[in-house]
């Protein structure tokens, strides 16, 4: 199977290309919004403060607990406004601005918080009429920035900025520029489209690098300090990453995975890959109920007695099994649903599988699709309770994650064919067991 693609090989490329975009901004974040004016004399922070951070990583998560203890404000209470950093070339934070909204001493106030290159920190707050208590808060988004792993970006010779406001466009295609991402674990992986609904705001990432090239520096010999003039021409490159959370409310999406096109329909539950509707145990139902979900909107599909079961092991991701389960010369299922039981697959040998089997009995381990394989023991358990996981991996023990996928067909199918289903499956290398299952409905 092809490895794909770095993610950062592809980020380093795309920001290596500049392309046309509107005037640049004439400050240091070429995507921000004004601030919201205060209403009243702001308070500012008297005494100096002072935020320790290392290269390559945000101190964004030790910044909110400062600004919470210092400002007072009902930390419950809090609303993200807007978040801009700029980073020097050598990973360091050189300027830092916060902007929020939240309950201080009884009242509704704005925040302006701020870090510059010495890592002190100034505040100030004035009462605000903004109503923006529908907002994120601004916890969730400061620990997705901090988790962005600035080590694997490319820097260039003036650095990067990072920007997080709310917009309300709906549609992002990425698939001209490969400029929108997923942000997740702290990396960056390229989706293709992206669309949402224009009821709600959202509050994407933006990562851009900063260049000279729109710039024009001057030292100013009276003053002695540096004269930056905005030249016309073009912007420097920038891409949008969305969360995780962010994305789970999306009308759909679209990625490309193991050389397969993956459309979710993140709301609805479901996605398609290779034109199979799959469920994912990402879904916030239960599994029945999902299925269920899934007829109620299909009336045409007659519920079948029966599914095929199919047990991948550890290293097979979704897109691979449905993949196996497509190329296959057998009848392609309508609907593909991932299990959510926790089933591990062990490869041991006969002595270490009968002390299994003998140490834990059933029902607190389930022993099933046991086979010998080269003289060991290929076997999946299903581990009741979870401690029994730890306990096991303590005696040396490896547990290894598998992939269960319900095939769903229509009933004359598998009346018909199942023998024949299960037999080609079960000569697939990456396939551990498989079994017919009846369904409850």
């Amino acid at each position: 199977m092809r490895k794909p693609i770095s993610i950062f090989l592809l980020l380093s490329a795309f920001l290596m290309f500049t392309s046309c975009a509107e005037s640049p901004s004439e400050d240091l974040y070429p995507n921000s919004t004004a601030y919201e004016l205060p209403l009243s004399e702001p308070e500012r922070l008297s005494e100096d403060l002072y935020l320790n951070s290392t290269p390559y990583e945000l101190p964004l998560s030790e910044l909110w607990a400062l600004t919470v203890n210092e400002t007072g404000v009902e930390n419950e209470t809090a609303a993200f406004s807007n978040l801009r950093v700029r980073i020097g070339p050598q990973g360091s934070p050189e300027h830092i601005l916060l902007e929020f909204w939240g309950e201080r001493r009884g009242r509704w106030n704005f925040f302006h918080v701020e870090v510059n290159s010495l890592g002190a920190v100034s505040w100030y707050s004035s009462e605000s009429t903004d109503s923006s208590r529908e907002a994120p808060h601004p916890l969730e988004l400061l620990e997705e920035v901090d988790d962005i792993r600035l080590r694997e970006l490319t820097f260039g010779e003036e650095g990067l900025y990072i920007e997080v406001d709310k917009v309300w466009r709906a549609s992002y295609d990425g698939r001209l520029n490969n400029d929108i991402f997923v942000l997740k674990d702290g990396s960056l992986l390229p989706l293709e489209l992206v669309r949402f609904s224009g009821a709600k705001p959202r509050y994407p990432v933006i990562i851009g690098k900063r260049g000279n090239h729109n710039v024009l520096i001057k030292e100013n010999k009276t003053t002695g300090e540096n004269d930056i003039t905005s030249l016309p021409g073009k912007e420097a490159p920038w891409f949008t990453a969305f969360t995780e959370e962010s994305l789970s409310k999306a009308e759909m999406l679209v990625y490309t995975e193991d050389n397969e096109t993956v459309t979710v329909y993140p709301r609805a539950g479901y996605m398609l890959i290779n034109n199979i509707t799959v469920v994912p145990t990402v879904v916030p139902y239960s599994e029945n109920r999902t299925r269920y979900n899934y007829y109620a909107e299909h009336p045409e599909r007659e519920v079948p007695d029966g599914v095929i079961e199919i047990t991948f092991k550890d290293n097979i991701s979704l897109p691979e099994a449905v993949g196996i389960i497509s190329a296959s010369d057998i009848p392609e299922p309508y609907l593909l649903f991932q299990r959510r039981f926790r089933d591990y697959y062990i490869n041991v040998s006969a002595e270490e599988y009968e002390y299994i089997k003998k140490q834990y009995p059933e029902p607190y381990v389930s022993y099933k699709a046991e086979k010998p394989f080269d003289g060991r023991f290929v076997a999946v358990l299903s581990v009741h309770p979870e401690e029994n996981v730890e306990k096991l991996k303590q005696e040396g023990i490896t547990l290894k994650k598998t992939l269960r996928m319900w095939a769903i067909y229509e009933p004359e199918v598998l009346q018909n064919e199942s023998d024949a289903i299960i037999n080609e499956l079960e000569g697939e290398n990456e396939v551990i067991s498989v079994s017919f299952e009846m369904l409850f409905r």
